[in-house]
């Protein structure tokens, strides 16, 4: 039917991605500018190479702050 879920956890985070990130997590484990996400909380959803649904993600990333790209959905 050309639906897609897409789970990203585990995968290295980028400001530039569809899902929305509902919260930040700082973790001093990871090297300085590094994040990745830690948890989806609702899949992508895609339907013919088209996102229909962004989904939500969490971000655990280092103590560093990153690009004022990680915008957070309150």
């Amino acid at each position: 039917m050309g639906i897609e879920v897409v789970d990203f956890s585990g995968r290295p985070y980028d400001p530039g991605m569809v899902p929305d990130v509902v919260e930040v997590r700082e973790d001093q484990g990871l090297q300085d500018g590094y994040a990745i996400i830690e948890e989806t909380i609702a899949p992508t959803v895609t339907w013919r190479g088209q996102v229909i649904e962004p989904g939500q993600i969490i971000v655990k990333r280092s103590s560093v702050r990153l690009q004022e790209h990680t915008k957070v959905v309150e």
